[in-house]
């Protein structure tokens, strides 16, 4: 049994033939595991084509971002239907899921979360409940969107939202009032899930499975390498934000160039930022002469920007003596690609809000943020911290990585490391995979980063020691 059946698969199987699942009503199950675990295969494998064979008509699976969506899993999902004997219309229109289901035919239907719940999808929501159509709802990454109250915004979140109406929360408890089927998968389950803090809505959640330990998730996730805390300053007065932005600079090209191209996540402030640290401020006051001073460590189409303003390439053309920024504008899958391709320059990811899920990019090994959050719940809970935020934004770096692309390793090894470690013939080769597969995560001196660091050392990512002992007790047979 592979490790995601062992943690997701199996549970939901007990689950849906259990009493509690079939006599719920107004529950979201929460299923639940590292960057890594494969809860969007899962998904796909199991939950979804399982929740055809209850007798579902529709299901539906929603997601806050687009790139939170890998479309390679609709074939996998056709496959396991296949298996089942169902066949499946797939569809990411409301009105083309309608019409296939007025056709007697079953459907699955995905989208943004916000879609569902704008004029187009919300119709599609009608007409279940008009015409009673037996369903199930798949919701991805729900730690964020499902909360249930702006009142209860502090407590979980961590910020007072002033303006929050729960719309997709509230769609979702009438929802859930019509079918047990209602799942939520994550990385990070928030207060609400675990019942520290109560639901101000009619949906509950109950979190199902346990995760596994760091010992099992060895050859399905990165390692852990530098941890690097800085104090975080403003354009004004830096502090050692630059030194230490350089120094993690220097060091991803430096292990790029000996162990295999790597990516590097920045995260910068939006322009309404209170230190400047812009996608702008950070393309021309601080990479630009960067690669001035040191020409050897930059390639062209090598900077990729996304954000909601751009996307694209961020190139920095010698005109005489002086070097200009030259913006190319590429499609974000593309630039996905890229980056996650090792054989391409792209190797430097530049984002705002993006990133704190999705964004599967294999070899993401080093994440450096300009944002100062110190999120904390109130004085009811002692002003504790919350790291769900940072631990979601380092987990981009968590995926397994071998100096190969990722479609190429799967086709020989599946998503495991275990054969490929076992191929490895020379101590340098198993000391080049370690450092190729451990990321770097360098983070302000915030109470709220320190407690993320915490939990990602001890609940989520191996150490690069534990990685060494594993892969010694391999070689030697054991």
């Amino acid at each position: 049994m592979d490790i995601n059946m062992k943690y997701l698969g199996k549970p939901f199987l007990e689950l849906i033939k259990s009493k509690r699942f079939t006599n719920s009503q107004s529950k979201m199950w929460i299923f639940t595991g590292q960057t890594g675990l494969g809860k969007s295969f899962e998904t796909a494998r199991t939950f979804i084509p399982n929740g055809f064979k209850l007798g579902n008509n529709l299901i539906m699976l929603t997601y806050p971002q687009t790139e939170v969506f890998d479309r390679s899993n609709l074939i996998q999902i056709q496959n396991e239907c296949v298996k089942l004997g169902i066949s499946v219309m797939v569809t990411s229109d409301a009105y083309e899921a309608m019409e296939y289901l007025d056709q007697g035919q079953k459907v699955f239907f995905y989208s943004s979360h916000k879609y569902i719940i704008d004029t187009n999808g919300s119709k599609l929501l009608d007409y279940i409940e008009n015409l009673g159509v037996k369903f199930g709802w798949c919701v991805d990454e729900p730690h964020v969107w499902t909360l249930s109250s702006k009142e209860n915004a502090k407590d979980v979140m961590g910020s007072p939202r002033h303006v929050y109406n729960a719309i997709f929360y509230n769609q979702l408890c009438r929802m859930a009032s019509q079918t047990p089927f209602m799942i939520g998968t994550t990385a990070t389950t928030n207060a609400e899930h675990t019942g520290l803090i109560s639901v101000a809505g009619t949906m509950s959640f109950e979190v199902v499975n346990t995760k596994p330990s760091l010992g099992e998730m060895l050859p399905h996730s990165a390692f852990l390498g530098i941890t690097q805390e800085y104090q975080l300053g403003s354009v004004i007065n830096p502090l050692d934000t630059l030194d230490i932005f350089e120094l993690a600079l220097t060091t991803h090209h430096e292990k790029s160039l000996r162990y295999g191209l790597r990516s590097m996540l920045i995260k910068c402030e939006s322009l309404i930022g209170s230190n400047g640290w812009t996608t702008e401020h950070i393309i021309k006051q601080v990479l630009k002469p960067y690669y001035m001073n040191n020409p050897d460590f930059y390639f062209e189409d090598s900077i990729v920007l996304l954000t909601s303003n751009f996307k694209g390439y961020i190139n920095l053309i010698k005109q005489g003596c002086v070097t200009i920024v030259e913006q190319t504008s590429a499609d974000q899958s593309q630039l996905i690609r890229d980056l996650g391709n090792p054989n391409t320059p792209a190797q430097i990811c530049i984002v705002v809000e993006k990133g704190k899920m999705g964004l599967n990019v294999h070899n993401f090994k080093t994440y450096f943020p300009f944002r100062k959050t110190d999120k904390k719940r109130s004085s009811d809970f002692n002003h504790e911290s919350i790291p769900d935020s940072p631990i979601q934004e380092a987990g981009r770096c968590g995926r397994i990585y071998t100096g190969i692309k990722h479609s190429d390793f799967v086709k020989t090894w599946g998503y495991d490391t275990t054969e490929y470690v076992k191929s490895l013939k020379t101590d340098e080769e198993v000391s080049n995979f370690i450092e190729v597969n451990s990321m770097d995560l360098y983070h302000p001196n915030t109470d709220m980063w320190r407690k993320a660091i915490d939990v990602i050392r001890e609940e989520v990512t191996p150490s690069k020691s534990m990685a060494t002992a594993w892969i010694n007790r391999i070689r030697n047979g054991k």
